[in-house]
């Protein structure tokens, strides 16, 4: 299969893509291999490197205000801490157990069903995590080898996982040019049983090949907090296209923390404690409201609206002369008859009395209609769902229907 993965920076689609192949049961027991992923712990290499010790192991526990400002320096040259960086922890490094480190990841990232041939394999050979060495866990498939160029996937064995991001570094819109071997062989990967897990911000940057040949879709955007929006689908999603978001299966998901760490990222920092911006607006916006409609029912509706929007003049307008109680008795107010304000059809606001003299019927719904699969919706001119039974929702989608009320007129032009 071939799955595609794509999101903005923040969206978290190489977090949650790191969860789907460690947890997916349709990935277990097999060869896997990635490209692109920096300081990817379950990587044997990586794990036993300075740097892999370093941000996988050694900052778990050890974090304070000095470490943070000399890593702030050292990726503000975009580059990982290193021995040299760190020369009194060379000590601590070379003692450190890295298959026992490798091991912590293992139970942290995988589920218990994918770890079965190890819990198996312990209790046959009577042993426990820490008595095991790489020469033990490598059999086991639960490991991840770097390829340093995706365009070898094509080589690596059957029944592969190849996991890879930002590949539109590697497979831009092509012209005119020939079709690359390696995408062309994406039509056949399927005979060897390899799967093809890519990352990118928008598969619209990259080979159409690639995007016809996709088989699953999933592409992330990021709500606010730790809420991301997931949109899936059995075939590339045009993400530009409302239409084929709306298509699409969308829910809304939280992000998996418990992948925090298994690699390095600079978005989790960015992003993980803001809200985006249409969730700030709403809420602003549902502040204000509520406001005004504490205002309206505890003050009453014409002082409120006076209070907030203040009172129109006019040139017209004559001088009042108010009158003033000197008794010390306290003024009476004409009650204000809220019912006005209730909406005679629910989930309808302007429906309500108050806006009967005010508002006109400026449009009719305008339908869209369009078939899904085994399914049919409409969308009027505003991009909203219009309910409408299935079989005149088909009719208007193959062969359109004819609106007497439409102004534009269709101008027959003579072919001479």
């Amino acid at each position: 299969m071939f799955y595609g993965i794509s999101g903005l920076p923040g969206a978290g689609k190489t977090l949650n893509t790191i969860a789907f192949v460690l947890t997916d049961s349709i990935f277990a027991n097999r060869p896997m291999y990635y490209h692109r992923i920096p300081l990817f712990v379950l990587d044997i290499e990586v794990i036993s490197s300075f740097s892999g010790w370093f941000y996988g192991w050694y900052l778990r526990e050890n974090s304070n205000e000095a470490i943070r400002r000399k890593l702030k320096k050292i990726h503000d040259q975009d580059r990982f801490a290193e021995l040299e960086d760190f020369p009194f922890l060379e000590l601590e490094y070379q003692k450190a157990n890295y298959a026992n480190i490798f091991m912590f990841w293992v139970r942290r990232l995988y589920t218990k069903e994918r770890l079965q041939s190890l819990d198996e394999m312990l209790e046959i050979r009577e042993i426990e995590d820490h008595e095991l060495t790489f020469d033990d866990i490598r059999p086991l498939n639960l490991h991840f080898t770097h390829i340093d160029n995706p365009a070898t996937w094509v080589d690596l064995p059957k029944q592969s996982v190849f996991l890879a991001d930002e590949i539109h570094h590697y497979w831009p819109v092509r012209t005119r040019d020939k079709l690359p071997a390696e995408l062309e062989a994406i039509s056949t990967h399927r005979h060897d049983g390899k799967d093809l897990v890519f990352i990118t911000q928008d598969f619209a940057n990259t080979d159409v090949f690639l995007r016809r040949m996709m088989n699953h879709h999933r592409h992330f955007e990021f709500v606010g907090g730790d809420r991301i929006a997931c949109y899936a689908r059995k075939k590339y999603i045009d993400i530009s296209n409302p239409f084929d978001k709306k298509a699409a299966e969308k829910t809304l998901i939280k992000r998996p923390s418990e992948f925090y760490g298994s690699y390095f990222s600079t978005e989790l920092d960015t992003n993980n404690n803001k809200l985006a911006k249409g969730a700030k607006n709403a809420l602003i916006l549902g502040a204000v409201s509520l406001v005004v409609f504490l205002a309206a029912v505890f003050v009453g509706f014409p002082y409120a609206y006076a209070a907030i929007m203040g009172e129109e003049k006019t040139e017209e307008s004559q001088p009042v002369t108010k009158e003033v109680k000197t008794d010390g008795s306290i003024p009476s107010f004409k009650p204000v008859d809220l019912s006005i304000y209730e909406s005679k059809i629910k989930g309808m606001p302007w429906s309500a009395p108050l806006y009967d003299k005010n508002l006109k019927v400026a449009q009719y719904p305008d339908l869209l209609c369009f078939e899904v699969e085994d399914s049919c919706k409409c969308l009027t001119q505003q991009n909203t769902e219009y309910s409408i039974e299935d079989v005149y929702c088909k009719a208007i989608a193959s062969g359109g229907v004819f609106n007497p009320y439409a102004k534009e007129m269709v101008e027959k032009t003579r072919m001479l």
